[in-house]
């Protein structure tokens, strides 16, 4: 039934001070022994909605019988005679709020919770199986879901409600390395800021809006603790604080001295370099051998790297020095193939970094690739087939590069039609960014319509899958590369493309997942 999804689009979970949040999850690991967690209210409007797609281990339980009755009256929801075990599970299931059940088969009672209980407590026998229940009594837990400070077997039964936890030592969720709690439904990835134009933001929604009482911290402190929010707008003399959901898709080339608008950027990759990469500045690093700019994300993925987008200036001249890169040229992760004068990033961000001198200048047969320019490694554009240059890859996490696609299927939506294709990642995956090469050999640039995660080859509706990219826009020229973030994680084995114009499989894009596997991943 599709990966888990918190959607961005949706109603925002309840805000509480981080100091009550420290609190509940300190009172929840002294009491182990009654490990009392009650589903947040707007998880269970998000689940009853459908708004989260929930995987088929939520409709099972684990037996934590220890020889009685467990619940004692004040966390019994609903109390029942007469009926069978296999009535009392029922009903619990088709209970989205019920997260145990106990049965005694001498009367057939039934009794319901919606606490969800801690660890199983049932002593393995000598052989090291489970013990049967003593007193005929058997006692279940749902299993697969859990949420910040409720107990968990894995860490995939915190992540199903709550990105960026894990099931840690004491068998309770909590937020992973390099994310932070802001309350029982919510991890925040670490951030830095960085300042856009000042500007209207194309393609933004305004979230929320005030004036004459917010600083430029507390700004920002509003937009973090804002799940939806990925960019602020702050006015120094009016101290007004407008909060947006996302952030211009353009590489800006004149940026102002003077600017009250800041993007969130992610933190990233932070783990063990893989072979070839060198951290500099905590962030990993390599350079290929030279190839045309147009084979730039091919060669990147092959070294299981994605195109770097400059963002700093001090840190590209530390690249420079950690690496003695030595070269005139160094191709990077942006271009201007879709439309002349207008640079797009590889991961759709807006990049605040300055031109050299002159540049762009769309020199000779067109440029319209970009990269570095020796001498003060500044920005230049570069051509994208008949120069070859060495390029900047960045490791961001381990790559999954799924196996063929299982099928092909056009259909037509709003008179247009689009072609979905769906790619086998072998097994189920947590998949939180995809980058999507276009078929070079396509006529015309490829417009990505939806990109989903499920669990079923066959089925992209919304009840066995979720969304990761929902939109009607974003075009990607022949043979270039374009990541793309989904607004939460999201489990399942199958990725599912929709595309337009349709193609056949022969001219199908090249696509590979950045998931989180492992470490601290929460880079876009």
């Amino acid at each position: 039934m599709g990966g888990r999804s918190v959607r961005r689009r949706g109603p925002l979970p309840p805000q509480l001070p981080r100091l009550l949040l420290l609190m509940s999850l300190v009172l929840a690991s002294a009491s182990v022994e009654a490990g009392w967690s009650r589903i947040p209210a707007s998880f269970l409007e998000r689940i009853k909605s459908r708004e989260l797609t929930l995987p088929p281990e939520v409709h099972k339980f684990d037996i934590i019988s220890a020889g009685g009755s467990l619940y004692p009256d004040e966390i019994r929801k609903v109390s029942l005679k007469g009926v069978s075990l296999c009535a009392c599970r029922h009903r619990c299931l088709t209970d989205l709020s019920c997260m145990g059940f106990e049965h005694q088969k001498e009367g057939g009672t039934c009794g319901l919770t919606d606490v969800l209980l801690p660890a199983p407590i049932t002593p393995p026998n000598t052989d090291g199986q489970s013990q049967s229940p003593a007193g005929g009594w058997s006692t279940g837990r749902r299993r697969g879901i859990s949420w910040l400070g409720a107990p968990c077997h894995t860490s995939s039964d915190c992540s199903l409600l709550v990105q960026g936890s894990e099931c840690g030592p004491e068998g309770f969720c909590a937020c992973q390395s390099g994310w932070t709690p802001l309350d029982e439904t919510l991890c925040r990835p670490e951030e830095h800021w960085v300042p856009l134009p000042d500007t209207d933001l194309p393609g933004t929604r305004l979230l929320d809006s005030s004036s004459g009482s917010d600083s430029l911290n507390s700004c920002q402190d509003r937009c973090k603790n804002n799940i939806d929010c990925w960019t602020i707008r702050y006015d120094q003399t009016t101290k007004s604080c407008q909060l947006f959901d996302t952030t211009s898709q353009t590489v800006e080339t004149n940026l102002p001295t003077a600017s009250t608008a800041y993007q969130i950027r992610l933190g990233r990759w932070t783990g063990n370099a893989p072979s070839g990469y060198t951290d500099v500045g905590g962030r990993l690093f390599m350079v290929t051998s030279k190839v045309a700019s147009k084979e730039a994300p091919q060669k990147c993925l092959n070294h299981t790297g994605v195109q770097y987008v400059p963002d700093s200036e001090k840190l590209a001249k530390k690249i420079q020095y950690v690496l003695s890169i030595r070269d005139d040229h160094v191709g990077l992760g942006f271009n201007d193939a879709l439309k002349e004068g207008r640079f797009e990033t590889a991961d759709g961000s807006v990049l605040s970094f300055p031109w050299a001198g002159g540049q762009p200048d769309d020199a000779g047969y067109g440029e319209d690739c970009g990269g570095f320019f020796a001498g003060g490694w500044k920005l230049n554009d570069l051509p994208c087939s008949s120069m070859s240059v060495k390029q900047l890859c960045e490791y961001i996490g381990p790559t999954i590069q799924p196996s063929d696609i299982s099928r092909t299927v056009n259909e037509t939506v709003e008179g247009k039609t689009i072609t979905w294709l769906t790619y086998d990642l072998r097994e189920q995956q947590t998949v939180s960014r995809i980058l999507y090469i276009a078929p070079d050999r396509a006529t015309t640039p490829t417009e990505v319509v939806q990109i989903r995660v499920g669990e079923l080859p066959d089925d992209v509706s919304d009840l066995h899958s979720s969304h990761c990219v929902h939109q009607t826009s974003r075009l990607v020229a022949a043979g270039f590369g374009r990541r793309f973030a989904c607004a939460a994680p999201l489990v399942g084995r199958y990725l599912h493309v929709a595309q337009s114009p349709a193609i056949s499989a022969p001219l199908a894009p090249t696509v590979a997942v950045f998931g989180m596997l492992q470490g601290s991943m929460t880079g876009v």
